[in-house]
């Protein structure tokens, strides 16, 4: 499936973190300018490799638990996480979440996890890798010669 900007599509979230999680905390992914019905997924429909509870898609305004400004993905879990465990989940095109019309850049510094873990809550960490959609991969502006006060041309 192609990433379209502007249009529902798959999503895959995984963390892990440096210290365990208990059952019943939250992690929150904030992807701000995404938009979509808010949505919860439940048991058994669920794409992950851990036990959880729930996941949720809460739009701009939603105030909920692990993610108080909405437009965030929240993660609630139904049982504990030991430190460095790997967790991902997979929400499918069908619930709607929509990447922002202007697109995501590589990396962006915007789209943020936070946890409110009893062991040690994280708030707004920037995400280790998003992948680009409907992003510009590459500017240049050369010179040649790249000489202040010099015309420029071809070699």
């Amino acid at each position: 499936m192609d990433l379209v900007a502007g249009e529902a599509a798959p999503l895959r979230l995984s963390f892990a973190t440096e210290m365990p999680l208990a059952r019943g905390e939250h992690v929150a992914f904030r992807l701000p300018n995404f938009t979509g019905a808010a949505f919860v997924l439940l048991p058994p429909e669920l794409d992950t490799n851990a036990n959880l509870s729930s996941v949720a898609w809460r739009p701009a305004g939603a105030r909920p638990p692990g993610c108080e400004d909405g437009e965030c993905v929240v993660v609630v879990l139904n049982q504990s996480v030991a430190a460095r465990e790997s967790v991902c989940v997979w929400i499918p095109a069908s619930a709607g979440l929509t990447i922002p019309a202007v697109g995501l850049r590589r990396d962006q510094p915007s789209v943020t996890a936070q946890t409110d873990a009893l062991t040690g809550k994280i708030s707004g960490s920037s995400l280790d890798v998003v992948t680009p959609v409907g992003a510009v991969l590459s500017f240049v502006l050369d010179f040649t010669p790249p000489l202040a006060g010099r015309p420029t041309g071809k070699p």
